[in-house]
Parts: structure tokens; sequence; C-alpha cells
């Protein structure tokens, strides 16, 4: 609603009007002072939309008033309505002189009042829309922080929420947005516009009306909701919980209504972290095979409590970005493909569902590392020797017999060896007769030192040491797991 205050030092003339407007406008907060002074206290403290004010008053006077305006800091000026019984050009010039819309001669005419409080309302409520757009867009993709008086009101009484609308399909959601806005004519405004979609803020009305009112499966579009938000500073986190929200589509793949919930338990994100920072420092190093069992692992959705998936995807996403493509950002920028692959991977709300999402994840991570290994031509010695390596693991065999194989330096190839796979040298031998030692195991015809000899072990209690320092489990304890005891 917006707020008006009346400034006349005849209170029958401040009841005339305020009954006029109530009668034929509607919707408008009224406020009232008999001079200047108690006008001007009244607007520091309800930031109003519109001033209609006499000029001939006691202590404070309308030019004066204006004037005080005028040399205001911080926040919106209202607009300013004149009335005078004194038809007098010079008092006219001054009023535009400090700002005001108009100036409407006693006695009022009912339908030139009408007209001209309807115009400055309505331009008032335009200028406010432009300038919390800007506001809220700021703060959001700049963090700007407007400390003055904010054009909106925010607060546990009249709180705000953030809505991201979007198309699934690709289409073009503005017109759809501009159709409700057109019919709901108090608190909804357009934030950010993207192709992908569109940012709305809305107040509570509006979003039980979003939510009511629109057959989202229907017109195959979505909505994704936050929760309340009480203050300018929490729309941050309003936004975050937008896009949780939006990945709660992803993963049933669905139009709707989505709204954020709270989860019960946080979670935590450390996991996710580390993986991502593990798979940064082998990119173009590693095996193919070795990437992708990295990323399997970010999308064990078992592992996961329901509640919490929104929030992880969004985590995934998010950390990607800052942890990931950044470190390899010039391999990315200079090809087209990585470069559009990013794209879709920025706006999630583009695919159909959690799947086509994680095809794109796949696709993008192992490109990369392909990119990257082949400007890595020194990991070639090391290609080259692994094939030899898994054929003689079983052996006595050390880093210098690999390395002589091709012929290459063994403290270069130490150190080569190790960022290509990841692993030491003795690491990555004890991975390979490790997998060799389950797999005899599960066949349940050797015994414990047997199989730690045909794994290349000399000595079982080193072997068993071994095997439960990789598996967590003794050779016994795995061979009963496995069901062969």
């Amino acid at each position: 609603m917006q707020s008006v205050i009346i400034v006349d030092d005849e209170s029958a003339i401040r009841a005339g009007i305020r009954k006029i407007l109530s009668e034929s406008i509607g919707h408008i907060i009224f406020s009232e002072a008999k001079n200047g002074e108690e006008a001007l206290n009244l607007i520091r403290e309800r930031n109003p939309d519109l001033i209609i004010t006499d000029i001939r008053m006691p202590k404070m006077d309308g030019i004066r008033l204006m004037s005080a305006i005028a040399e205001e800091k911080g926040g919106t000026r209202p607009r300013i309505i004149v009335l005078s019984g004194y038809d007098d050009f010079s008092y006219a010039q001054k009023a535009i002189t400090y700002g005001a819309v108009s100036y409407i001669l006693k006695p009022i005419d009912r339908t030139e009042l009408i007209s001209t409080v309807s115009k400055a309302l309505g331009a008032a409520e335009e200028n406010r829309r432009i300038l919390v757009e800007r506001y809220v867009r700021e703060f959001l993709e700049e963090g700007r922080h407007y400390k003055d008086r904010y054009p909106l009101k925010i607060s546990p009484e009249e709180p705000v929420y953030l809505g991201f609308v979007f198309s699934p399909s690709g289409g073009n959601i503005s017109p759809v947005v501009d159709a409700w806005a057109g019919k709901w004519d108090s608190l909804f405004f357009t934030i950010i516009q993207k192709e992908s979609g569109v940012l709305l803020l809305m107040g509570e009305h509006e979003k039980n009306r979003l939510k009511d009112t629109v057959d989202f499966g229907g017109e195959g579009i979505c909505a994704a909701l936050s929760g309340k938000c009480i203050s300018f500073l929490g729309l941050a986190e309003a936004r975050r919980q937008t896009r949780i929200a939006m990945w709660n589509y992803m993963l049933l793949g669905k139009p709707g209504f989505y709204a954020y919930l709270k989860p019960a338990r946080p979670l935590d994100c450390s996991r996710i972290r580390e993986g991502l920072q593990k798979l940064a420092g082998i990119m173009g190093i590693v095996e193919p095979d070795v990437i992708k069992r990295s990323l399997d692992e970010f999308f064990l959705l078992e592992t996961i409590p329901e509640e919490n998936r929104g929030e992880y995807f969004h985590f995934l996403s998010s950390l990607f970005f800052s942890e990931l493509t950044s470190v390899y950002w010039d391999y990315i920028n200079r090809d087209s493909y990585l470069t559009s692959k990013r794209s879709m991977l920025e706006t999630p709300e583009r695919c159909r569902d959690i799947g086509e999402w994680k095809k794109n994840f796949f696709d993008f991570i192992i490109y990369l590392h392909v990119t990257i290994g082949k400007e890595r031509p020194h990991h070639a010695l090391v290609r080259k020797a692994l094939p030899w390596l898994k054929r003689h693991f079983t052996e006595d065999i050390t880093m210098a017999m690999v390395a002589n194989q091709v012929s290459a330096n063994y403290t270069w190839f130490s150190e080569k060896f190790r960022e290509h796979t990841g692993f030491r040298f003795n690491e990555y031998l004890n991975r390979l007769r490790i997998g060799k030692a389950k797999e005899l195991l599960e066949t349940g015809r050797y015994l414990i030192y047997e199989v730690a000899e045909y794994s290349g072990y000399r000595d079982v209690k080193y072997f068993q040491k071994v095997f439960k320092e990789i598996t967590g489990l003794s050779p016994g304890e795995w061979r009963r797991m496995k069901g062969k005891a």
C-alpha cells in the first residue's frame, strides 16, 4: 500500500481530502500534520510516497517544508502536490523549484484532486519499482549495500520472497511473468531477467497467488521460491534458497511449484570441497577411468539424506566453479566446446532433470581432462610404462626397473609417475596387488599365504597389514564378507 501525508493547518480540509481519496482511490495509508514541522518528522519516520501540502501554515509553511525535504540526505524523496488559496505565480514557481509535481488551487475540485493524486501515485509507484529493482539487483549481483533509507520496507510484519521462474524446455518466460504482473498490481517486481529465467521479488499476497492460481504443470513451467525474508540483508540468503529449491525440481524432473524447506540437519560440505580439490589435482594426469570413478562418487544419492539433496547439488555446482574450473580457466576459455558446456552447467534450470545435468558434468570434466593431458606430453613415458607394470606387478620389481623400461631418469620418472597416477610408486603397486588379492580371495580356493604369494607379497604379515590399510578389513574378513568362508 502507498503512503500519503496531508499537511494543512485546517483539520476540516485534511478530513475532506482524506475522505475523497479514500472513497475514490483506496489502498492508501494516510497520515496528517497541521504544519511543516510535524510533516517533516512524519516524512523522516514513514518515508511516504506523496505529500499533499498547503502553502500558508504556522511554524513552517509549505515552501520551507519543500526546501527542507530537498535538503534531506538519503532515501527517496516523496512526490509533492501543493494546495493554495492564493493564485500567485511566485508560489507556483517556488513549489516547482523544490520538486512539486502539481499545484492545485483552493477551493479544491474533487475531480482534479483525484486525477492529480492518481497520476502522482502512479508515477511514485513506477519510480519505486525502478529503485527497488536497482537496489536489489546491485545487492545480489555486486554485494552493494545501501545504508540510507531503502525504498521498500522488509520486516517480520512485511516479509518478502524471492522466486525464480523458468521453463525447462527453454521457452521465453517473460511474457508469462508480465501477464502475472499486469494482474497483480502490488508488490511484484522483476529483479533479474535472463535467458534462462526471471528472478522475482514478491510479498506474501503475491506468493500465495503464485502458488494457488498458476497451473505450473499445465503450462510446463517451474517456480522455485525462497523462504520468508525479513530484512534487506536476508535477500542474499533468499537467493541461495531459490537455487536450492530449483535443484529440488532437477531431482524430480517435473514442472511445478517448488518452495524451499529448511532441512532439520545442516549439510556437511567438506566432502564435496575435498573431492573437487582432489579432482583438480589429478586432471590431465591419471587415467580417464580414475576421473570417472571420482565423478561417480559425487552422484551417490543414497549417501545423502533426501532433505539435503537440493542443497547438496547447489553446493556441488557452486564449488565446481570455485574449486575446479577457476584452476583451469585458461584451458576452458580458449575452447568453444568447454565454454559451451560450462554455460550449460551454470544454468542447470535449462536441463530436463539431474540426469541431463550429470551427463553435461561428466562430458565437461572428461573433455577437460583429455585436453589438459594433451598439453602435458612429459607424461607420455609414464603412460607407456604402465602396461608393463600391470603385466609384472606380482613380481619383485622396483621403480628403477620400471623407469628402465622406458629409458627414463629414475628421479624424473618418479616425480612424473606420481603426477600422472596420483600415487607414489609403492602405493600404486600395492593397489594393483591388493586388487589381485581380492580376486583370489573371492574364489575361495586359496589359503591366505597363497593369496599373498600369488599377489606379489613374500611376507604374509606385511600383506595382511597392507590389505587392511587399503580395504579396512583383514583378508579373512574380506573373504567372509563375500560369502566364501
